[in-house]
């Protein structure tokens, strides 16, 4: 299949593993309509960055969350040959799932959320997973002009205190960040990108900074 506008696929991550490319989305039944239904998410596969291979459906209701409509961003990670898929639901929570194999079946790993509460203002949404060159594991998330990030256990199933106790700290970039944080490393620099603007407006766009430490501050750059 060849995924088109029309079939409502959102919010894609895209991760390579053992040589193939795979992307973790959301589905929204009713692309177009304000009163968006998004009651799934799906996995992908592709050869050619252009054919995608619907892989398997990972539904609400096989996790902690039950009938759910408001299936938000994915993202996932591997660690030790596991396959961790990293989900979120509206404005409440954060929830993972964990398989052999890249595309699935994916069981949910804690049958409850790994994130469920509102701190420093962030929505538990968009979560994003970068691995550091010393194996490190940070969650990146945040929606409402918030964004926080904590450090993943070694198994990526629970949340490591900072050294202050906390578990979270605002890595909020600029005051009109808005969600769906990002970053990648090149030549020992971090590269963070968020959206801004209004989701549904003309202003909605991508901005990034730069800084030496995946904690930031970052330089801003622009967009």
């Amino acid at each position: 299949m060849r995924i088109i506008p029309n079939q409502g696929i959102c919010d894609p991550h895209i991760r390579i593993y053992n040589g193939k490319v795979y992307m973790y989305a959301t589905h929204d039944r009713s692309p177009g309509n304000p009163d968006f239904r998004m009651d799934d998410w799906k996995v992908f596969s592709t050869d050619d960055l252009v054919n995608w291979k619907l892989e398997y459906t990972l539904r609400p209701e096989d996790t902690f969350l039950g009938q759910c409509d408001e299936c938000y961003a994915t993202d996932s990670a591997e660690r030790n040959g596991k396959y961790y898929f990293y989900f979120s639901k509206g404005q409440s929570c954060t929830g993972v799932a964990v398989a052999d194999k890249p595309e699935g079946p994916y069981k949910d790993a804690l049958g409850k959320p790994l994130i469920n509460e509102i701190v420093n203002g962030a929505q538990p949404i968009d979560q994003f997973v970068f691995r550091d060159d010393d194996g490190q594991h940070y969650m990146f998330y945040g929606g409402w002009r918030h964004c926080n990030v904590c450090k993943l256990s070694p198994d990526l199933l629970s949340i490591v205190p900072w050294e202050d106790g906390q578990k979270f700290h605002e890595i909020t970039p600029c005051k009109e960040y808005v969600e769906g944080p990002f970053m990648l490393k090149r030549n020992g620099k971090y590269y963070f990108m968020w959206s801004q603007g209004g989701w549904t407006g003309p202003d909605y766009c991508v901005a990034y900074g730069i800084s030496d430490s995946p904690l930031g501050p970052f330089e801003l750059k622009g967009k």
